[in-house]
This record gives structure tokens, sequence and C-alpha cells, in this order.
């Protein structure tokens, strides 16, 4: 999407700040409805997708087909199994308690060796 709009941005001859801003701004506008709305049905299942990995981004970009499945793109939004959302709950959880955990052994080291100076 955003190359999309920089690529019509970049048509347009600018020469100060403010002509680059209305031209970003004109791009946006100029830039067919459809185009966001993929970019935003294919966000929505990347995010979908990374809980359903727990977090992880070591995975395939999912393919829709958007152009022949989708009838309504402004109106499609991608819906995430409850499963899958509750487990990356948990997994983040346990997570930022590993986290705090480690941050609390870190601050007691630091504790141990400024007391012993």
């Amino acid at each position: 999407f955003f190359n999309s709009i920089q690529s019509l941005q970049h048509q347009k001859s600018t020469r100060s700040i403010e002509e680059l801003i209305g031209a970003v701004e004109a791009a946006f506008y100029e830039l067919p409805m459809d185009t966001l709305s993929k970019t935003f049905i294919t966000l929505q299942k990347v995010m979908q997708t990374s809980i359903e990995m727990l977090g992880s981004n070591n995975y395939k970009l999912p393919h829709m087909r958007k152009d022949a499945t989708i009838s309504d793109l402004a109106l499609f939004n991608v819906e995430c199994n409850l499963s899958a959302v509750e487990g990356a709950l948990l997994h983040l959880e346990s997570r930022l308690g590993e986290e705090s955990h480690l941050e609390a052994l870190v601050n007691s080291q630091e504790q141990v060796e400024s007391s012993a100076e």
C-alpha cells in the first residue's frame, strides 16, 4: 500500500516539505479504495497467523485470492479462532512472567555488585 502511495507521490514534482506532504495526501486519495482494503485484509491475515504462531514471524505470507473470494472488500474482516487467541494470551502472559523474573535477577545482581564496591 505504501509503495503504491509512494509511486503516485513520486510522479509529482515537489520543492518543499509542504508540497511533499500535499503530494502524499493527494496520492492517498488517488489510490483506489480496493487497494487499501486488500492491504488491511492482508494485515489482518498476517496478524491472525502471527497469533496462531504464538508471536513467531517464521511463516509464509498467507494467500487468500481476495479478488476471487471476497465480494465486498471494504466490509470484510478476518475472523480469528478463539482458542488460538486464548493460547497466544497464555503464551504472552508466560513470557511476561519470565521477563519479570529475569529483570529481578539482573537487578538483584546489580545490587550485590554495587554493595560490594
